[in-house]
């Protein structure tokens, strides 16, 4: 007789995909869908631009404008890929990821950080792929804005009410057809970003 194994072992590919349903149902406050991947397990922000130097850049803007910070496994920024729609999208210089799509110009984003196939072996600590959205036959399109105003939110007992000032206004809008029916189409995606804050500074030095 032939006993036929319980559990059959294969390769296991431990990836994430997060589709757009999610990217445009689950609360955002920055509008940046990548912030998802902290989500999942190992994945925290990364830390490189403490301590300045010729790879170390700071942090600059908020939402699309910001750049990926994301540490895999507790591996430094430089060793995470992130791609979009199959093509590298980071800085030949630095090796550090570039600003994203926006967030309505995604379709969905797949996630890998361990046990994943050699095609995926230039990054040592995790790797991003993102796919953007395309035209179709029909013409559809959308608006949107996303404001926050300091007059709307509560004040913090731990600072100054002259530091509470932010205001922030992220507003754009997309667009996708068809140039030739069932062959060639296209998508237009605009984001403008306003934002106002008040400086802080550490009153304490150490």
């Amino acid at each position: 007789a032939v006993v036929e194994p319980l559990v059959e072992v294969t390769h296991t590919d431990l990836s994430r995909v997060v589709g757009e349903r999610e990217i445009e149902s689950l609360p955002n406050i920055g509008r940046n869908f990548v912030d998802f991947v902290k989500l999942s397990s190992a994945v925290a922000i990364g830390r490189e631009n403490i301590g300045g130097g010729p790879f170390k850049e700071p942090d600059t803007g908020v939402g699309a404008a910001a750049a990926p910070r994301l540490s895999f496994g507790g591996q430094q920024e430089l060793n995470t890929l992130v791609q979009v729609d199959g093509v590298d999208n980071i800085q030949t210089y630095t090796g550090l990821p570039r600003a994203t799509p926006s967030q309505e110009a995604v379709k969905e984003f797949r996630i890998l950080n361990s046990t994943y196939l050699a095609e995926y072996g230039r990054a040592l600590g995790g790797f991003v792929n993102i796919v953007t959205k395309s035209g179709q036959n029909d013409t559809h399109g959308s608006g949107y804005y996303f404001g926050m105003n300091d007059a709307l939110a509560a004040r913090s007992p731990l600072v100054q009410p002259e530091s509470d000032v932010l205001s922030q206004h992220q507003y754009g809008a997309t667009l996708g057809g068809a140039l030739v029916k069932d062959r060639t189409f296209y998508f237009l995606n605009y984001q403008g970003q306003r934002r106002e804050e008040s400086n802080g500074f550490s009153q304490v030095i150490i």
